[in-house]
């Protein structure tokens, strides 16, 4: 029996030992050292968050606060890296951050530093300039355009909705919005189906759904000819117009000026030969060199691809790249996707590829950064007669 009674005494003894000595060499890990942005900075609207590495941490938990549209609650995003990328925060506005390395045995946090988002530049295709690109619709029945006014770190939350045309003579086509005027709010670029004729809004107002003046940038229209895209190719500081041909594919510039008001100022040919079945899609600096590139989608099987362009007008392609040949799971093939614009909606500095289906809209993320990746649904179900519209 004293055997009995000594065996479990040894037996809890070593127990307690075990747990005593199993908190005794439990160690959280060291506290991270914010590096950047520091207290009291002034940072970019995307900043990119930044610390020490610490001693024994399996992962690092980001605290954002406020949390973009509900001001009341914390954003937390996990990492395995020493930096982080939010997305995209509101202009001009007080933000407090911190961080905390984690591991099995526990959490240790940083000091909390405060910084505020500098102004920044208009962002194309703002309304009502919170710092996030919106989403015009077009009715295809009654040609009726509303507008999805946007936020949120990826500029897929929607804050309200409004009207920027309830009444559209038939015929007319909205094919592209951009700030023509300079004014910093986008206007609204239309094509006649039948005349080819180019018509433009200029809006203004608050929330940018006030017209101001109609003027035309095509009377005589360009029969057989179709507007694109509308990008600044030559680097003078105003959005030129970019067109296809319907029965060869090719593509032709009007650069234009602000010199006593948007006006023409030359012509140039940015594709004299396509391979059939090719559109052009939309135009953007895919890469950060300054010149603007040409993304082209088949119209078989919906595979988007680029032209990366160079020279003092974006005028000499200098490479080619495929942008999309599928999609990832769940959505599968590409094809029956169109291709509505290419967008920097996360603040990545890379523009990510938007695209239409009859039940959605998805962001894509662009080149460069992690090519195929879903970024953000940005509308599910918005009417077969809906047509998602971006500066493109």
């Amino acid at each position: 029996m004293r055997h009995c009674l000594l065996m479990i005494l040894i037996r809890l003894q070593i127990l307690l030992l075990a747990g005593v000595s199993g908190m005794l060499f439990a160690q959280q890990p060291d506290p991270p050292i914010i590096i950047s942005p520091p207290n009291g900075a002034v940072a970019p609207r995307s900043p990119t968050f930044s610390w020490t590495a610490s001693a024994r941490a399996d992962f690092y938990n980001v605290y954002l606060f406020p949390c973009q549209r509900t001001e009341s609650q914390v954003c937390v995003f996990k990492t395995t890296e020493t930096m982080y990328k939010p997305g995209w925060l509101r202009p001009s506005t007080a933000y407090q951050w911190t961080v905390k390395a984690a591991n099995a045995d526990g959490l240790s946090i940083s000091g909390s530093f405060g910084f505020q988002t500098e102004a920044g530049p208009s962002i194309p295709g703002d309304f009502d300039g919170n710092g996030y690109p919106d989403i015009a619709w077009q009715n295809g029945s009654t040609r009726q355009v509303a507008i999805w006014y946007m936020d949120g770190l990826r500029s897929n939350e929607m804050n309200s909705l409004g009207w920027l045309a309830t009444t559209v003579d038939p015929g007319w086509r909205l094919v592209n919005i951009a700030d023509l005027d300079g004014n910093g709010k986008p206007d609204l670029i239309w094509q006649n189906e039948s005349t080819r004729q180019v018509a433009a809004w200029y809006m203004g107002g608050v929330y940018g759904d006030q017209l101001q003046a109609l003027g035309w940038l095509h009377i005589s229209g360009a029969v057989g000819w179709r507007l694109v895209s509308v990008a600044d190719l030559d680097g003078n500081g105003t959005p030129d117009l970019i067109w296809q041909e319907d029965a060869t594919g090719r593509v032709a510039a009007w650069y234009m000026n602000r010199l006593g008001g948007y006006q023409f100022q030359s012509f140039g040919w940015l594709a004299t030969s396509v391979d059939p079945g090719w559109r052009l899609a939309a135009a953007s600096d895919l890469n950060g060199d300054g010149k603007i590139d040409l993304i082209w989608q088949n119209n078989a099987t919906g595979q988007v691809a680029a032209w990366y362009m160079g020279g003092a007008n974006s005028d000499q392609v200098r490479s080619f790249a495929w942008l999309a040949r599928d999609l990832p799971e769940p959505f599968g093939s590409v094809a029956g996707w169109s291709l509505v614009a290419l967008m920097d909606l996360n603040g990545d500095e890379i523009p990510d590829l938007i695209l239409q289906s009859e039940d959605e809209v998805i962001a894509l993320n662009g080149p460069n950064g992690d090519p195929g990746q879903v970024l953000a649904v940005l509308a599910v179900n918005p009417g077969a007669e809906w047509r998602a519209i971006y500066p493109h």
